[in-house]
């Protein structure tokens, strides 16, 4: 049960960091939010693994298959969202325009925190799926 539980508030985590802030314009005062971009594909299969482990019946510890898709998805959304962190990362540095308002507006905007909390929600998912694994495994006791 403590294992359902970790996990449902690692997927609402996951799903606060698609749908949160990803890149802060400091000159406008603005952000630019998850939800008005690849935040969806990351949020509603999130919300669906939440809703079917919250409704679900089965042990964690017993179930063939739980372990390995919390491997998949924690591996597959780490290397998105590291991706997406390294994209944002390398258009604010390299951004050259000849529109003055655009250059004015984007000026000094930086990665704010709903990215690396996708990307570290997504690294721990993936290690909770390692541990329930080698759990099953008998490699490791509680």
């Amino acid at each position: 049960m403590k294992y359902k539980v970790l996990a449902l508030f690692l997927f609402l985590l996951g799903m606060y960091g698609s749908l949160s802030q990803w890149v802060y314009y400091p000159r406008i005062d603005s952000y630019l939010l998850g939800l008005q971009g690849d935040g969806w594909l990351f949020f509603i299969p999130l919300l669906i693994v939440f809703i079917v482990t919250l409704f679900s019946r089965f042990n964690f510890l017993t179930s063939k298959y739980y372990p390995y898709f919390l491997l998949l998805l924690g591996f597959v959304f780490s290397a998105l969202s590291y991706y997406k962190i390294n994209s944002f990362s390398n258009e604010l540095n390299s951004f050259i325009t000849d529109d003055p308002w655009l250059l004015t507006a984007s000026a000094g905007a930086k990665l704010s925190f709903g990215l690396y909390l996708l990307f570290l929600t997504s690294f721990i998912i993936f290690l909770l799926g390692c541990f329930l694994l080698l759990l099953k495994r008998k490699k490791i006791s509680l």
